[in-house]
């Protein structure tokens, strides 16, 4: 937690964005202070009230709200985007569907096989 003795009074006080008075009377340089002329965030943050971290330029949201990446937008980028995240492809619709004919395939042996007299039965 972020303590600072109040300069005037010799009190610890708690340094927050909502509580800037310490650092201003301490003399200490606040960028973006209360009265700073930007587009705010103003996300709703877990606590309830809303984010003061400055917007993206030509977004809405600030870095850790979303601001950074609104994701691909093109086909190409689209596809890009797929081909980064594939890892060994066992969840692609030709497994599945190979694993589902392979599983197919064997019953139908084990039928056969069955009705031949066969015992699979071990």
């Amino acid at each position: 937690m972020n303590r600072e003795i109040h300069p005037k009074e010799g009190l610890i006080v708690k340094l927050t964005k909502a509580n800037p008075e310490p650092l201003i009377l301490a003399g200490k340089p606040w960028r973006l202070g209360p009265k700073w002329p930007g587009r705010r965030c103003l996300a709703k943050t877990r606590s309830g009230g809303q984010c003061q971290c400055p917007a993206m330029k030509g977004k809405a949201r600030c870095r850790i709200h979303g601001g950074l990446s609104t994701g691909p937008r093109t086909k190409d980028g689209k596809e890009k985007s797929r081909q980064a995240v594939f890892k060994h492809g066992h969840y692609t619709k030709e497994a599945i569907e190979n694993r589902q004919r392979i599983v197919r395939e064997i019953a139908e042996l084990e039928a056969w096989a069955r009705a031949q007299g066969f015992n699979l039965d071990l």
